[in-house]
């Protein structure tokens, strides 16, 4: 917040303007804490099903490990890497090559626009000098150590295009699509309200506090020593709610060695459960796996110099919140401490109602052969929000993909192109150590032990029934060709999380359930084929066979599905023959149109694919039942040959 809106609210003495994640600014009361950092990840503990996260990238579609020049289609030169229908907003880009001019320019086009709105070199683009595009939002190899980013919101009202006017190398893409619209695309020119405090952080500007013995305005302070023996734990504090924990930051001794660091255990209780959410090695917790190393991230850090480490993550509670300090170590550790809480972060009315703060650790030496190497596994609802990331053995470990499946889609929504650019760095962490806001390499590097962290500050990571997050390793491709007992992964998941489910299957059509299609008062026009389809998802060795049909171009296709009432839009999912591409459909509901459903690009090496639409809330709610139309239309890419549309199976969600 700047002191001049920090002057305008003591001024009226009513409210404060909040710049909170997502780049969007609310009036609350003004007791609410004023700590920019707290402000801004206001947000994350707020769980909501109605909005999707998704990335494309240049994986290679068969498995194996050429991730290099793929693309979705060639239009007028220029080689389209991302084509997406909805309302939302692009959250992150990334890329690399051995020389980023040798991409081209780098290009995007909103909603319907036949010139791009952004037509940039992509090595100015990502130089973080060319307005809006700024550093530390945006950067390139000397930031990132190899990688080139974006964090740069970039809303779009109907649709958006990405392209490269060379052929492109590697790239990540991520993007949200939710069932609110968008009120408008990005215009060129819209800077990010953020900036300033990324910058703020990334040059350590920001004061952390401590030792003062004052908290921030709106906070509560509980400040203390322990001592603790080796093999013992002790409370840190006990806290009674409705309140949130809004800052935590620990100071150790200074003969505390680096890997010491983590015989120290973080843990946290909330509302009088027995299993604590938090259960986390302090250096893991604090952002750098491998020990204290420098850490400049914008939720949590560690500041080596002063043998502090920090968080700013909000933890709300409803009654009760305890912390622990754990010694697994043998050698005596003594710490100095500052818990900060509110009883005004939050609305007393919506406490019940927020995700609890979990920190989930995990290792394996080594993890299990042809199994994704496993960060978080989790059911109910909730929002990921980062990863702390150690890993120790050979430097090809470096091409596993994170693999993101949620909500029970047998296609993986989010999956990458190799460990470093997860973290937005590339070719191996090139350029040596370096820590972002948003994402770093504190210590190590490939070939030995490495560390690493990133963080979903604007773009976290809803689920609403369940969540498998892991990586690939042991290997260039597919079933692990390379595993061996060589090397270990450890690992902290970040996260919001509620038991309840936030997204609750109301319907299932199955064309191979004797009756079921007519149960649904399905219908279609211009079938071409009907039949049972036989294939392999993207991510799987088991064949998958399901019946089916395909429309030609110029068909329309109906059918009815039930649906909660109190929804917040519905969530409509479809299997199809992705070998056959470039589907698209404009689909209706009850006759209102509701967007398009384009399916651009096409694998026919994995044929199979969940793919899903939103369905908007404003066209959704206060029904039970909804009529669905889609009129098929024939993609110019699709060859003549080929039909339209195909389709598998439907699964109907009511997002809550």
């Amino acid at each position: 917040m700047t002191a001049r809106r920090q002057r305008f609210a003591a001024m009226i003495g009513i409210c404060t303007l909040l710049l909170v994640a997502g780049g969007t600014f609310l009036l609350l009361q003004q007791a609410a804490v004023s700590d920019p950092r707290t402000l801004y990840l206001r947000d994350l503990p707020r769980l909501d099903s109605s909005s999707r996260l998704y990335q494309v990238s240049s994986r290679d579609p068969n498995g194996w490990n050429k991730d290099r020049g793929q693309f979705l289609y060639q239009e007028a030169g220029r080689y389209m890497i991302l084509d997406v229908y909805g309302s939302g907003a692009i959250e992150r880009i990334w890329m690399t090559a051995d020389d980023i001019a040798n991409v081209g320019n780098i290009q995007l086009f909103f909603d319907e626009a036949i010139t791009p709105t952004v037509d940039l070199p992509a090595s100015d683009f990502f130089a973080g000098r060319a307005a809006p595009f700024l550093a530390p939002l945006v950067g390139g190899p000397e930031l990132a150590s190899g990688g080139h980013y974006s964090y740069l919101r970039l809303p779009f009202a109907h649709r958006v295009r990405v392209a490269t006017t060379k052929l492109p190398w590697y790239y990540n893409i991520e993007y949200s699509l939710n069932s609110k619209p968008v009120a408008a695309s990005f215009n060129g020119q819209s800077a990010d309200p953020s900036q300033q405090l990324w910058q703020q952080v990334a040059s350590g500007t920001l004061p952390i506090p401590f030792g003062g013995g004052k908290a921030a305005d709106g906070s509560s302070l509980h400040s203390g020593t322990l001592t603790l023996a080796g093999g013992t734990e002790r409370t840190l504090g006990s806290f009674e709610g409705p309140a949130a924990i809004t800052a935590l930051k620990l100071q150790w001794q200074a003969d505390l060695k680096p890997p010491e660091l983590n015989n120290l255990r973080l843990k946290i209780y909330w509302d009088g459960e027995g299993e604590a959410a938090v259960d986390a090695p302090l250096g893991f917790f604090f952002g750098s796996g491998m020990g204290e190393y420098e850490v400049r991230a914008l939720p949590v850090g560690l500041d080596s110099g002063r043998h502090l480490g920090y968080s700013y993550f909000p933890m709300p509670f409803a009654r009760h919140a305890r912390l622990t300090l754990v010694n697994d170590g043998a050698q005596a550790a003594r710490l100095n401490y500052e818990v900060e809480s509110s009883d005004s972060l939050y609305q007393q009315g919506e406490i019940a109602s927020l995700g609890y703060f979990y920190a989930h650790y995990n290792s394996a030496s080594p993890p299990k052969r042809k199994l994704d190497y496993p960060l978080l596994q989790a059911t109910g609802s909730g929002k990921y929000v980062g990863t702390t990331l150690v890993i120790s053995g050979p430097v090809y470990l470096q091409e596993g993909n994170e693999r993101v499946d949620v909500d029970g889609s047998q296609t993986s929504q989010l999956t990458g192109t190799g460990t470093e650019d997860y973290f937005n760095a590339a070719w191996g962490f090139q350029r040596g150590n370096f820590s972002l806001p948003s994402s770093g390499n504190p210590a190590g590097k490939f070939g030995g032990a490495v560390a690493a962290y990133r963080f979903y500050l604007a773009d976290p990571l809803p689920w609403g029934r369940s969540l498998s997050f892991g990586f690939g390793h042991g290997g260039l491709g597919r079933n692990y060709p390379y595993d061996n007992d060589t090397y270990s992964y450890s690992s902290l998941a970040y996260s919001y999380q509620r038991a309840t489910i936030s997204l609750s299957q109301t319907d299932e059509i199955s064309f191979g359930k004797l009756g079921n299609a007519a149960a649904h008062a399905y219908t279609n026009t211009a079938q071409v084929w009907s039949g049972t389809g036989v294939g392999y998802y993207e991510r799987t060795e088991e064949k998958v066979a399901d019946a089916g049909q395909a429309i030609t171009a110029t068909g329309a296709l109906t059918f009815s599905l039930a649906v909660d009432p109190a929804n917040r839009g519905v969530l409509l999912r479809r299997r199809l023959d992705y070998q056959t591409g470039f589907q698209r459909g404009r689909v209706s509901i009850d006759g209102q149109a509701a967007g398009v459903w384009y399916s651009p690009g096409n694998n026919t090496f994995r044929s199979w694919r969940d793919e899903e639409f939103v369905l908007p809330a404003s066209l959704t709610q206060g029904k039970s039942q909804l009529t669905i139309r889609v009129d098929v239309e024939r993609d110019h890419y699709l060859p003549a040959t080929a039909a339209a549309w195909n389709e598998f199976h439907y699964w109907v969600y009511s997002m809550k």
